[in-house]
Formats: structure tokens, sequence, C-alpha cells
């Protein structure tokens, strides 16, 4: 299924938002829990088109999830993943399957088998998705980062709505610690495209649709 968000600022906005370096964040939820991962980063223009497909990769990495920190993909398993099925993650550090079915709802499982030999006793594994905004395309950016510990499971529900704030200093990809309000948009009754503006003095976005 394909999903669409409309963003729409005023010509003052575009201005202040340039002038303070501010970025939209756009962020999405994974098994009930509110993100911290900038999943999409990007300058607005007035208006601003959104657009992904249900459908993820999946990635794994040895690195530490922690504020501003870089998320660098150890290995990956490519958009298109199975639902409901289990992936592994071997101690050749490749991700294989899927394999037997989880019985889960609408998620993603991964078993962690890998020996990190630093001294991290855990993997961070987590799903990623493509976008385009504004025309352009973003390949496989994580949205989320689960630390799994050796011979552990990490099971992984994704949401179809989203959380959007305005940031300075969030480049994509970070565990980056969120210091502006954050608003949660959200697919109703089975729609697939949705508007929201900003409104200036409250700090946030307005849903329209």
């Amino acid at each position: 299924m394909n999903y669409t968000l409309n963003l729409i600022f005023t010509p003052e906005q575009i201005n202040l938002i340039y002038e303070t370096n501010m970025n939209v964040i756009i962020a999405k939820p994974v098994t009930d829990e509110k993100p911290e991962l900038a999943w999409q980063t990007f300058r607005p223009m007035e208006s601003n088109r959104l657009e992904w497909q249900d459908q993820y990769g999946i990635y794994a990495s040895t690195i530490v999830p922690g504020e501003n920190v870089d998320i660098t993909k150890t290995t990956t398993l490519p958009i298109g993943a199975a639902r409901n099925a289990l992936y592994t993650l071997g101690r050749d550090g490749v991700i294989s399957g899927p394999g037997k079915s989880t019985g889960g709802s609408n998620s993603f499982s991964v078993l962690n088998q890998f020996q990190n030999g630093s001294s991290v006793s855990f993997m961070t594994i987590g799903l990623t998705q493509d976008a385009t905004v504004n025309g352009m395309t973003i390949s496989a950016n994580p949205l989320s980062a689960a630390r799994v510990p050796y011979q552990n499971t990490a099971e992984m529900t994704p949401d179809t709505g989203i959380y959007i704030s305005l940031q300075s200093q969030a480049p994509r990809n970070m565990l980056a610690k969120v210091t502006s309000q954050m608003t949660r948009l959200v697919f109703r009754n089975g729609a697939t495209e949705i508007s929201a503006t900003y409104n200036s003095d409250a700090g946030m976005f307005i849903q329209s649709n």
C-alpha cells in the first residue's frame, strides 16, 4: 500500500526555518514505542510531498544506540522482508530467512545468533524503509533501533502513523534527542493520503484531514 503526506508552510514560516537552520523531522513508531530515530530529515519548501510504501527491510549494526549516534548498518536485508516470519542474524553476520512462521500480528522477527566480538553483548537491529521526499528517492533509511542480546529475538511491528516535528541539528539516521514538540499524524478510516500545516503560535503541526 502507498502512503502520501503533504506538508504546507507559509512563506514567512519558510524564511524563519532557513534563518534558524531548522529541518523537518519524520519518525515512525515501531512496536507501540514512541520513536527516537529520525527516519527522514529535510529542509522544507512551501509545498512538500512525501511518499512511501508499506514495505520494510531489516538491518543489524554493532553501533550502541545513544544521542546523536549515526546508525551504520553492518548487514542488511533488502526492502520486501516477509511479515510474521522469523529471520536469523547468523554467526557469519548475515541475515537469513524467512524461516518458520511466528504467528505474530503484522510483525518482523529477527533471532540474534551473532556473537559480537567487542565488549558489547548485543546487536542493534531494526527496520528500514524507502521514501520519496519532494521527488528525491531516499533508500532504506533506518526507522527503529532495538538492542537485542545474543540468542534473543527482536519482534518489530511498524505503525502506519508518523511523528513530525521541526528541529535543528538532527541529521537523518541518528538517535537524536527531540527538543521540539512532536505531532502524531494518523491515516484514519483507510486513508492513504493526509495533509498537515504548521501552526507557528502553537509550535506544532496540525493535521487537516
